[in-house]
């Protein structure tokens, strides 16, 4: 007798003293989330190979965000008066549901709310929900909610890291004609002209009003991430390539060739949630042989 596979949801002790969430969908991708910044710390394919890059020196310590996965931007993106891109990522969320659905998908409900320190650091009444969802692809939904009186602003953003063979042979597209931000140019402003963006050096550029739908090409695999967003208006593409990766003790010698962080978020202009609003926004990632 033969059995049909089934979706599964785990705990496993994870390093830094959190119970770990892994669930596998009958498809065989697999997932990994740690309660601990609300992190997506890997998605595999069935094959075994990983799609998300995970630094080998990642720190898992309390106050320390983890570099790689898909951590979780908010309410600051990059540096200002809060830690650098918020304290989302280095927050202990609480884990609402882990259920499996009738059709086989996996569906796992995290949550964040303020506690002391948080409010200490930003004095404002919210809620953060993060919805994940594994079945032939991985579904995220982020959503923010004033839970105050008094409208308040804040960027949001899921800070995805790819693993790639080589980030000098990766390909991204869909980002042809869009305006950009160069955040090592003193911000100023271009225009994306080449039909298909590759990287040759450090780069961090938040792609304004980028569509709905990207490709992250990895050639020497010959396949592709399919990167689908709703609710998020621009696109980060950021490698800090062999100078800047001098400076992140967590990052290895070398393992900036294996990542590309391509990030959706709503970043050049931050959002005015209004009392009792809440702002919903959807990643969705596809793994696709690349023709």
């Amino acid at each position: 007798m033969t059995f049909a596979p089934k979706s599964s949801i785990r705990r496993e002790q994870g390093r830094g003293g959190v119970s770990w969430i892994v669930a596998e969908h009958l498809s065989g991708y697999q997932l990994t989330i740690s309660p601990y910044g609300g992190q997506v710390l890997s998605w595999i394919r069935p094959c075994g190979s990983p799609l998300l890059f995970l630094s080998e020196a990642a720190t898992f310590e309390p106050g320390k965000a983890i570099r790689g996965g898909i951590p979780v931007v908010f309410p600051q993106f990059g540096k200002g008066e809060l830690p650098p891109h918020g304290f989302a990522r280095t927050a202990l969320w609480d884990a609402d549901w882990e259920e499996v659905l009738p059709n086989g998908t996996v569906s796992i409900g995290l949550s964040l709310r303020p506690d002391s320190l948080v409010r200490a650091l930003w004095p404002h009444a919210f809620s953060l929900q993060l919805v994940v969802e594994l079945s032939q692809r991985l579904a995220m939904t982020l959503r923010v909610t004033n839970e105050g009186t008094a409208p308040f602003s804040c960027s949001t953003a899921l800070h995805s890291y790819f693993a790639v063979s080589d980030v000098s042979q990766c390909i991204i597209r869909g980002l042809s004609g869009l305006s950009y931000i160069d955040l090592l140019r003193g911000r100023e402003v271009f225009r994306e002209e080449r039909q298909e963006v590759t990287l040759g050096g450090a780069c961090d550029r938040i792609y304004r009003g980028a569509p709905s739908d990207v490709h992250i090409v990895d050639p020497a695999a010959m396949s592709a991430v399919r990167l689908m967003k709703t609710g998020f208006e621009d696109l980060v593409v950021w490698n800090p390539w062999e100078q800047g990766a001098k400076s992140l003790p967590d990052l290895r010698e070398g393992a900036w060739r294996r990542m590309v962080c391509v990030e959706a978020g709503n970043i050049a202009v931050p959002r005015v949630l209004l009392p009792s609003e809440t702002q919903e926004s959807t990643q969705v990632l596809a793994f696709e042989p690349a023709g």
